[in-house]
């Protein structure tokens, strides 16, 4: 079922790559409120939270890791 969508999947990543970067992710998880953001190690307070959060979700689209092997152009 999902492999006959496999083909589009590198369009869509050139989508999402022009409209994302660490602005936005920052300025949704600006919305977070802080009780939801727990401390862990490295990560002490709500703004290290949202960092760590920012850094990982940029890393993340950097690496295209969401999209299945062999569909990366």
């Amino acid at each position: 079922m999902l492999g006959e969508h496999a083909a589009g999947l590198s369009a869509a990543d050139e989508r999402i790559r022009a409209r994302l970067d660490e602005s936005v992710f920052a300025e949704v998880l600006d919305e977070v409120p802080d009780e939801w953001l727990e401390p862990v190690p490295g990560a002490e307070t709500p703004a290290a939270v949202r960092a760590a959060y920012v850094s990982f979700l940029a890393a993340r689209l950097e690496t295209r890791q969401w999209l299945p092997v062999g569909v990366v152009a």
